[in-house]
């Protein structure tokens, strides 16, 4: 399946992009990939955040700005390295999820982009509360 779609981005939804490797839209594939302008997290409420790092205090601040950017029913992507070096301040889905957890954000699912990036898809809270009704 492609990525776009497995993303959830189609051209109804208004999206931000972060620190995207060069091949992102190649990544992306499908039409609607061409065809979206990615705005900065500042322009506003976007339906999804992707978020692309591989440093923690980097995305610590990508996390707190984002939960302000996206609405209440978004989601936030985030695009961390496969196969990291090992370090401490590496990033991986474990402390991806302590980040967001303070900020309301719950993980859903985490995917395989390609051989060198993995994503983690969050939510609000709420959203699934929400929905259990």
């Amino acid at each position: 399946m492609e990525l776009y779609k497995i993303l959830e981005l189609d051209n109804e939804k208004v999206a931000a992009v972060v620190n995207p490797p060069e091949n992102y839209f190649e990544l992306l594939g499908g039409t609607v990939a061409q065809t979206k302008n990615y705005p900065s997290l500042s322009a506003g409420r976007f339906d999804l955040i992707h978020l692309f790092t591989s440093d923690k205090s980097q995305l610590n601040e990508l996390i707190k700005e984002s939960i302000f950017a996206v609405s209440p029913w978004g989601k936030i992507w985030v695009s961390f390295l496969s196969k990291p070096e090992k370090a401490k301040d590496a990033i991986n889905e474990s402390n991806i999820s302590k980040l967001a957890s303070p900020h309301g954000l719950i993980l859903v699912e985490t995917i395989n982009i390609n051989e060198m990036w993995s994503a983690s898809k969050f939510i609000f809270k709420e959203k699934v509360a929400t929905s259990l009704f």
